[in-house]
């Protein structure tokens, strides 16, 4: 059976570090002025609290956790109002996204007829509410940074509220 498993096609495994340097973006997010809640892709979450002096809305666990839910929720919204609602319902100060093939093939949909979140911030066309974070060239292709800002927010509707699962 071993021999027959190595002609089988392999499929490569990403670790969180190889798909998103947290190790060279900390010292960035540390020098950000003020610590805050960063929605990121569960996997990064621990890394992110042993580096920086921010929370995490989720990390990786065994138990249900409404963070997951909600960073799903709201980088799949495409609807502006709802992802907003989602973000401010939990807090969330900053966005971390590394647009690679694990995020991508958790965030995004194919068949989406609408733009979601995820999708329009990684082609840099995001809401008016998330400003983007000037990363050096080094960083720029690998990670994505926008902090949340409630004063260009817009205004929420009845229809906003986020949904719970």
């Amino acid at each position: 059976p071993i021999v027959v498993a190595q002609f089988l096609p392999q499929q490569e495994i990403v670790t969180a570090n190889e798909a998103c340097p947290i190790d060279r973006a900390s010292p960035l997010l540390n020098q950000i002025g003020r610590s805050g809640t960063i929605l990121a892709l569960a996997d990064y979450g621990p890394e992110l609290l042993y580096r920086t002096g921010h929370q995490v809305l989720s990390i990786p666990n065994h138990r249900p956790q409404p963070g997951f839910g909600a960073t799903y929720r709201a980088l799949t919204a495409s609807d502006e109002q709802v992802a907003w609602a989602e973000l401010r319902a939990h807090g969330v100060d900053w966005i971390l996204l590394c647009p690679n093939i694990v995020e991508r093939s958790m965030f995004l949909d194919d068949r989406a007829t609408e733009a979601t979140l995820y999708r329009r911030l990684i082609d840099g066309t995001g809401p008016g509410w998330l400003r983007p974070v000037t990363l050096n060239d080094d960083l720029h292709s690998q990670v994505r940074l926008y902090e949340v800002d409630p004063s260009r927010a817009i205004a929420r509707s009845p229809s906003a509220s986020p949904e719970r699962f």
